[in-house]
């Protein structure tokens, strides 16, 4: 989950999120037409999710 919280324009910018195992990568994509040089601030949160379903398999013989 992220959040453009303060500093620069808000909503100039839109923000993505791609986890992989251990790691994860931000995103931050300029939506004007102009030359953006702002510092800003992203708020974000990380949430762990486990498919037990898929554990449960793995578990067995």
């Amino acid at each position: 989950m992220l959040n453009h919280s303060s500093g620069g324009t808000i909503g100039s910018y839109s923000l993505n999120a791609r986890c992989a195992a251990g790691s994860a990568t931000i995103d931050v994509r300029n939506n004007t037409g102009g030359s953006l040089s702002e510092a800003i601030v992203i708020q974000f949160a990380l949430v762990k999710a486990v498919n037990a379903q898929a554990a449960r398999r793995k578990a067995r013989p």
